[in-house]
């Protein structure tokens, strides 16, 4: 996914200083933008700002042109794309999705901080949600780009399948002091039900001609 998120097109995120700086624009619409205001208003102050990174809730585009632009997300951002892409399906032939997706891990992280202080229970519960539909979208990107190359290549070299626990190893778990049973998910990975830590699949269940073994996290 790195490689193909690197290929996104992106131009800085710009804005106009001393008009609407809720407006994000590439720097060649800012500069129009800037020409046109003070054509009207002479002596008017307004210049290009921007140009280095910002923090947004979601994707930007030049409001002009509709370019991409480049920015990080908030984590109300990242939870954001992942819900689009959960709700509209994701396309790893994408730079931009690839990038998207790339740029909300790097904010969030891949699982949940262990030493995160929470203000209260919601919080907490939000924070496992989010993860666990994180690790659920990238099975299924996996899963599909697993499929399409085992279209086109002889069977992919699987890894070691190392034995499965039958109790989540992190006991005692963040949340429940008793040992919790792993369970299997819609996709067959061994997940503990209450801290959410996903397993590999039953070692039965990995050799599937065509198919790449999952082992680990």
């Amino acid at each position: 996914m790195q490689a193909q998120s690197g290929k996104a097109e992106l131009e800085d995120l710009h804005w106009v200083h001393g008009d609407d700086e809720g407006i994000s624009y590439c720097y060649d619409c800012a500069v129009k933008k800037v020409e046109e205001i003070k054509l009207k208003e002479p002596e008017s102050d307004v210049c290009v700002d921007g140009g280095w990174g910002t923090e947004e809730d979601g994707t930007e585009s030049c409001d002009t042109c509709g370019k991409p632009l480049d920015c990080s997300f908030t984590d109300y951002g990242s939870e954001s794309e992942v819900d689009h892409f959960i709700e509209n399906g994701f396309d790893h032939l994408s730079a931009y999705n690839c990038w998207s997706l790339e740029t909300a891990i790097s904010r969030r992280g891949w699982e949940v901080w262990s030493e995160r202080t929470y203000r209260n229970d919601i919080e907490k519960e939000e924070d496992y949600n989010y993860f666990e539909k994180l690790h659920n979208l990238c099975r299924k990107v996996l899963a599909q780009i697993d499929g399409e190359l085992s279209e086109v290549v002889d069977p992919i070299e699987r890894q070691a399948v190392t034995p499965m626990p039958v109790s989540c190893p992190l006991w005692p778990c963040s949340r429940t002091p008793n040992k919790a049973i792993l369970k299997k998910d819609a996709n067959g990975f061994m997940v503990c039900p209450l801290c959410k830590y996903s397993y590999g699949k039953l070692e039965n269940e990995v050799a599937a001609p065509g198919a790449q073994a999952v082992s680990g996290k």
